[in-house]
This record gives structure tokens, C-alpha cells and sequence, in this order.
């Protein structure tokens, strides 16, 4: 049967069919190419994904490190080699009177510190990076910038190390410890505080052991020479055992009125009742108290305070400061010494002075007359007795009433004992 002829449009239509269809090892070498373009694709898409994800954890973990540093109350601060700040915590920027970030970065330590301060933080600085050696917990005295008051704070220092094992900079933590140092001087005050009391506590003991015990004894003594040998004795004998005994008692007298008062002032029972007072007339009462015990050693007593001056104190506590004062005077006074009180206005304070010219006294034994924890009594002219607790009392008494007291003396020269008192 002969073949049909193609119409061109057929024929036409063939061609194309032929061609658009691809044998089987063609179309597995496309079909290969093609999982590995989709294979390369994945990849790429993965790889991006690993960086999107990667980014937004260093985003989530830079968020959560700017977080934790800025709500934490120590000041922490990183710096380049050089000693510049490349970032602070708000505690930080803060102390140093800054209020963003941006202000500081570039800066030092000595745009922020007086110099004597920012050369001793950057030596630090330089030396951590230079060493590598850290440094930790370094007490410092810092400058708070807002209320420009000093403050204390512990101070730890790192360097900062790279990939490739060099030193880029440090990183700083500073805590405040202001309220720590003031409870250590509280402390310290505290010890000192119990020291002096232990002081007054075996001084108290030691006086009643001691100087309350051998007044007793010497009256002891010659009473029972008196009632033994009363009959032999002459009456020069009697008189000086009476004479010795009335001293004795004079002085156990006057050791039992300063322990007492010394006693009542340390317990806080005596009354402070401050009022106007006129010097020249106290002075003048005490100088008759002495007036017997001067004469004997004809010893002249000179009142030389003008009468306008009058000062605010307690006349009891006032009382028994010149009546140490006086007697001590009068004891280290040889005869035909002269005592004199004058006083003169300083400023808000009256200044008084109670001189004497007898035997004064060396550096040595002045360091010691107003401290408790050492034992200073000497005898006088002629042989008195002494307890060391007057002047002692003195200077509690003077301070009491927001004075001062302290002595001028040498050897051989007398002794000028000054306190001040408010007019």
C-alpha cells in the first residue's frame, strides 16, 4: 500500500516532537545536575541560615553581657593598650559624671581624676600590660564625681589577651567599700576606746591597792607609837607624829574626793550645769583654802585675773580644777616661791594660767601627766605625797566644759599649766 504523503504542517509538527524529547542518558545527566545545583542551593541556604543564626546569638549574647554589666553596683570599665576607655557600665559612667557611652570612649583615667589619682590608676594600667601580671583587690581612694567626695573602693585589674596571645588592654572591676573602711575605723576606735578603759580600770585598782592603802598604814603606824610610847615621848615627838598623821589624812582625804569625783565622772553621774562665772572670785575661794598650807612654806599667792573676764562653765567641775592646780603648785613650790592665776581673752576662750616657780619638770615627765595608763607622782619640796589623779581629773573636767589643757615647764624653772575655757 503505497505511503501516505506528509502535509507540510505535519511534517512540520513532527520535527518539533523529535526534538523536544531527549534519550534517557541525557535526561539522567540533566536530572543529576539538576540534585546537584538543588544540593548546592540547600547549602548556601543553610550556610545563610547558620549566619543569620549565628548573628542573632552574638545579638542575644552582647544584649545579655550590656544587661548583666550595666545593673551590677561595681564600676567595670575596659581599655585599649594604651590606657583609653573602649567601655563602661552605667555604674561606671556614672561615677565619673558621664552620661552616655559615647563621651568616654577615647578618654583616660586623667580626664576624669586629679592627677596625683589618674598617675597611680594608669602606672597600675601600664604595668598589668606590660607584665601580664593581674592585679587584685588593690584598696584605693576614688573621687566620685557627682558629689566630688573621696570614697573608698577594691580595685581588681586583668589584661585583656587575643587569639594570638597578646595583651590588647585591661578590664577594670571597682566596689564601693566606703561603709566597710568607716566600720573599720569604728572598730579600731572601738579597740582603742576598750584599751583606755583598761587602762582607767587597772589605774582605779592600783590606786586603792596602793595609794589608798599606805595613807592607812602610816596613820596606823603612829597611832600605835602614840598609845605604846605615849608616856616617853616628848612633846616635840607627839606634835610631829600628830603633824605626820594629820597630813596623812589630809592627803587620804583629798585621794578619796578625786576618786570619787574621778568615779562619778567615768559612770556619767555628774551633772554638767554650765553657767557665767567669775574667775577672780573662784580663784580668790581657793586661795584661802590654801592660805594655811602656802604659809607654812611662805609662799606667796597672786591673783592677777581682771575682773571683767567671766567664762561659761560648771562651777563645780571649775572648782576642782583649780583646787589641783593650786595644790600641786604650792607642793612643788620651794619657800618664798611665788604662785600666780592670770587669764586673757583669746578669740571666743578665756585663757587661763597657773604658774609657779619651783622645780618644773623635764619632756619626759610632762608626756606623762595627763594619761591614765602610767603612773606619775612625785613628791614635793617637802616630802608631800601625791596620787596622780588630779591633773587627770583636770583634763577630763576642762574637756567637759569644750576646753583644752595643757603645760609649758622646765627644770629648774617652774611650771605654767594653761586651759581655755568658752567667755
Amino acid at each position: 500500500m503505497p505511503k501516505k504523503k506528509l502535509t507540510k504542517d505535519k511534517a512540520k509538527s513532527r520535527t518539533v516532537t523529535s526534538k523536544k524529547f531527549k534519550n534517557k542518558p541525557e535526561l539522567i545527566a540533566e536530572l543529576k545536575e539538576t540534585k546537584r545545583l538543588m544540593k548546592h542551593l540547600q547549602s548556601e541556604l543553610n550556610k545563610k541560615k547558620n549566619v543569620n543564626g549565628l548573628v542573632e546569638t552574638f545579638r542575644y549574647e552582647r544584649n545579655l553581657l550590656r544587661t548583666l554589666i550595666d545593673n551590677l553596683p561595681d564600676l567595670i570599665y575596659f581599655k585599649d593598650a594604651k590606657g583609653r576607655y573602649v567601655l563602661n557600665n552605667r555604674a561606671h559612667l556614672q561615677s565619673i559624671g558621664a552620661k552616655h557611652q559615647e563621651d568616654v570612649l577615647g578618654k583616660s583615667t586623667f580626664d576624669y581624676n586629679p592627677p596625683e589619682l589618674a598617675k597611680k590608676y594608669y602606672e597600675d594600667e601600664m604595668q598589668i600590660i606590660h607584665t601580664g601580671e593581674p592585679l587584685i583587690g588593690k584598696e584605693e581612694i576614688a573621687l566620685h564625681r557627682d558629689t566630688e567626695k573621696n570614697y573608698w573602693h577594691l580595685t581588681s585589674k586583668i589584661p585583656l589577651i587575643d587569639a594570638q596571645g597578646n595583651i590588647t588592654g585591661i578590664v577594670g572591676i571597682s566596689r564601693d567599700i566606703t561603709e566597710r573602711k568607716k566600720a573599720e575605723e569604728k572598730i579600731y576606735n572601738y579597740t582603742e576606746e576598750l584599751k583606755q578603759l583598761n587602762a582607767t580600770k587597772d589605774r582605779f585598782f592600783s590606786i586603792i591597792a596602793h595609794d589608798l592603802k599606805n595613807p592607812f598604814i602610816t596613820i596606823m603606824g603612829f597611832s600605835d607609837l602614840l598609845l605604846s610610847d605615849y608616856a616617853e615621848l616628848s612633846d616635840e615627838e607627839r606634835l610631829f607624829y600628830l603633824m605626820e598623821m594629820k597630813k596623812t589624812a589630809e592627803l587620804s582625804h583629798s585621794l578619796l574626793q578625786n576618786l570619787l569625783q574621778w568615779s562619778r565622772s567615768q559612770t556619767g553621774r555628774i551633772e554638767y550645769n554650765p553657767q557665767r562665772l567669775e574667775l577672780m572670785n573662784l580663784v580668790n575661794k581657793n586661795f584661802l583654802l590654801l592660805k594655811n598650807t602656802a604659809e607654812r612654806k611662805q609662799i606667796q599667792l597672786q591673783n592677777k585675773i581682771p575682773t571683767a573676764i567671766t567664762v561659761t562653765a560648771d562651777e563645780d567641775m571649775l572648782d576642782t580644777v583649780f583646787r589641783n592646780l593650786l595644790t600641786n603648785a604650792v607642793k612643788f613650790s620651794k619657800k618664798w616661791g611665788i604662785i600666780s592665776v592670770d587669764a586673757t581673752r583669746r578669740d571666743e576662750f578665756s585663757e587661763v594660767c597657773v604658774s609657779d616657780t619651783g622645780v618644773g619638770m623635764d619632756e619626759k615627765t610632762m608626756d606623762k601627766l595627763f594619761r591614765l595608763d602610767v603612773t606619775c607622782s612625785t613628791q614635793g619640796t617637802a616630802n608631800e605625797e601625791g596620787t596622780g589623779l588630779g591633773l587627770i581629773l583636770c583634763k577630763e573636767f576642762i574637756e567637759k566644759n569644750q576646753g583644752k589643757i595643757w603645760v609649758e615647764s622646765e627644770v629648774g624653772k617652774g611650771s605654767k599649766f594653761f586651759f581655755t575655757l568658752p567667755l
